[in-house]
C-alpha cells in the first residue's frame, strides 16, 4: 500500500545499501498496529516539553541566524535553557546586545525576544572554528604527533575542546615541539581532553528487509545505512532522500529485490557527510509510480511523516535542545525512535570512506537518559525535534558516534545540520507539510 499524496515521500526513512542484494532467511518482526507508535513512542511528558520548547526553538533559530550572519565577529553561540524558559546568546562584546536584539527581531519579528539572555563570551565562534579547521586538517594529513578524535566548540565561547586518546601524551608531544605551528594552534583557547574514538555509524544487517522503520536493503556483504529527510528539486520536479556519504558514493545505485531501480546517488557533500539519492522508480511491478508518492514496502505507509508524525519544518538546532533520530538499527533493536539526545555544541571529526579521509562539520549530542541510543547502521537517519504530538522539525542527519561497540549503543552521537545539507545542495529543498 502506498500513500496517496506527494508528501508521502517524507516517510521514506528506510535502511539503504548499494544494489546487488541477497534475501536474509530470518523471520521478520511484527510491526506495531499503530503506525504513529512505530517509530516515535513520544510520551505525554515529551509532548508537553516539545510544546514548551517551541517558542525557544524559534527564538534560538533567529538568534543563530542573526549571530552567524550579522554579528559573526562577536557571536560565540546559543544555548537553550528549558528549565528557565530562556535562550542564552553569547557575544564577545555584550555592549552590542541591543543591536543584536534588533537584528534578531528583523529576521523574525514574531520571536519572543523577552526570553533572550545575552551573556559574555571569551572567543567568537568564527575564531574557534578557524582553529578547529586547522587542527583537523593537520590531523587528517597525519601531521600531528598524536591522534585527534574530534573537536567540540563550547556554545558559551569559553574555548575549543580537542578530544584525544591520551591527553598527557599529547601535552608532552606539544611541549617537545616548542615554537612550532602545533604549539601555536594549541594555545590557551584549546583544552585537550580524553575522548572516545569517533566512527561512522554504518553497519551490517543480518535480519529481514522489513521492519517498522521502513525498508532495509543490503548488498551481498550486508552493508547498510538508513535513509533520512526527503528533499525536492522543484525546478525539475525531482525527489531525493538524504543519507550518509560514508555509506554511498557518487553514482552508486540503490535498490532492493522488490525495488531494483529505486534510485541513484547523484550528489555528495563530504563536509556534510551527505549523499542525495534521486528516487526514480519505486514501483515493484508495472510502470514506475510517481517518485514523490513513494513511501514504504509491504503495507507500511506513513502518509507524509516520520513514523506517523508530520514534518512541518526543517532547520538547525542548538545546544540544550533534545533531539530524536529514526535509525533503522535502533528500531530493529526494539528502541523505537530514540529521543533524549541532548545537543552539546558544534563539532568536527574526520571520517575515512571510499578511499579518502575528510572532515565533517556536525553537532555533538549525548544521552540525557537511557532511552537515547544509537548503533552502527543508524547512519543517514533523520534527526528531528518534536513539535507536538503529531509534528516534528527535521534538523539533521545521523553521521557518527563515539564510544560505540559492535552491538552496543554509542556514548555520543554526531549529526550534520540541515543548513549544512541545504548549503551543499542549493537546488534542493527539504520537504515539509503546512
Amino acid at each position: 500500500m502506498f500513500a496517496r499524496n506527494i508528501l508521502a515521500m517524507a516517510a521514506a526513512t528506510f535502511a539503504v545499501t548499494s544494489i546487488g542484494t541477497q534475501t536474509p532467511t530470518a523471520a521478520a518482526p511484527s510491526p506495531p498496529s499503530n503506525p504513529g507508535a512505530r517509530l516515535t513512542p513520544a510520551t505525554a511528558d515529551q509532548i508537553r516539553q516539545a510544546e514548551a520548547l517551541k517558542p525557544l526553538q524559534r527564538l534560538a533559530s533567529a538568534a543563530v541566524s542573526a549571530g552567524e550572519h550579522d554579528f559573526a565577529s562577536q557571536y560565540a553561540g546559543a544555548r537553550l535553557q528549558p528549565d528557565t524558559g530562556k535562550v542564552e546568546i553569547f557575544l564577545t562584546d555584550t555592549a552590542k546586545g541591543s543591536r543584536f536584539l534588533a537584528a534578531l527581531s528583523k529576521r523574525d519579528p514574531g520571536a519572543e525576544t523577552d526570553r533572550l539572555v545575552v551573556k559574555p563570551a571569551k572567543y567568537s565562534e568564527r575564531y574557534l572554528t578557524a582553529k578547529s579547521n586547522l587542527i583537523m586538517a593537520r590531523a587528517r594529513a597525519g601531521k600531528l604527533p598524536f591522534t585527534v578524535y574530534a573537536t567540540v566548540l563550547a556554545p558559551d565561547g569559553s574555548g575549543l575542546t580537542v578530544e584525544v586518546p591520551n591527553p598527557k601524551q599529547a601535552r608532552r608531544a606539544l611541549a617537545g615541539t616548542a615554537a612550532s605551528a602545533d604549539t601555536e594552534m594549541f594555545d590557551n583557547a584549546v583544552t585537550v581532553v580524553k575522548g572516545e574514538r569517533i566512527t561512522s555509524l554504518s553497519g551490517r544487517v543480518d535480519f529481514p528487509r522489513l521492519t517498522g522503520a521502513g525498508l532495509n536493503i543490503e548488498n551481498p556483504a550486508g552493508y547498510a545505512c538508513t535513509s533520512g529527510l526527503p528533499f525536492r528539486d522543484k525546478t525539475i520536479n525531482a525527489y531525493y532522500i538524504l543519507t550518509a556519504f560514508h555509506c554511498y558514493d557518487l553514482f552508486e545505485s540503490i535498490g532492493t529485490p522488490s525495488y531494483p531501480g529505486l534510485g541513484q546517488v547523484t550528489a555528495i557533500s563530504k563536509p556534510a557527510d551527505a549523499s542525495m539519492v534521486n528516487i526514480v522508480a519505486p514501483t515493484p511491478v508495472g510502470p514506475p509510480s510517481n517518485p514523490g508518492a513513494f513511501v514504504a514496502e509491504n503495507g507500511l505507509p506513513d502518509e507524509g511523516s516520520i513514523g506517523g508524525k508530520t514534518i512541518t519544518a526543517a532547520g538547525d538546532t542548538v545546544a540544550g535542545a533534545l533531539v530524536c533520530h529514526n535509525g533503522f538499527i535502533s528500531y530493529q533493536n526494539g528502541d523505537g525512535v530514540p529521543c533524549d539526545w541532548e545537543v552539546k555544541g558544534k563539532t568536527q571529526y574526520n571520517l575515512t570512506a571510499h578511499g579518502i579521509t575528510y572532515t565533517v562539520n556536525g553537532m555533538r549530542s549525548e544521552p540525557k537518559s537511557p532511552v537515547a541510543v544509537a548503533y552502527h547502521g543508524d547512519s543517514g537517519a533523520a534527526v528531528y525535534t518534536l513539535n507536538g504530538a503529531y509534528t516534528v522539525k527535521g534538523v539533521g542527519m545521523v553521521s557518527a558516534g563515539g564510544g560505540c561497540g559492535e552491538t552496543s549503543s554509542c556514548t555520543s552521537m554526531s549529526f550534520t545540520n540541515v543548513s549544512a545539507v541545504t548549503a551543499a545542495f542549493r537546488n534542493l529543498t527539504p520537504m515539509t507539510s503546512p
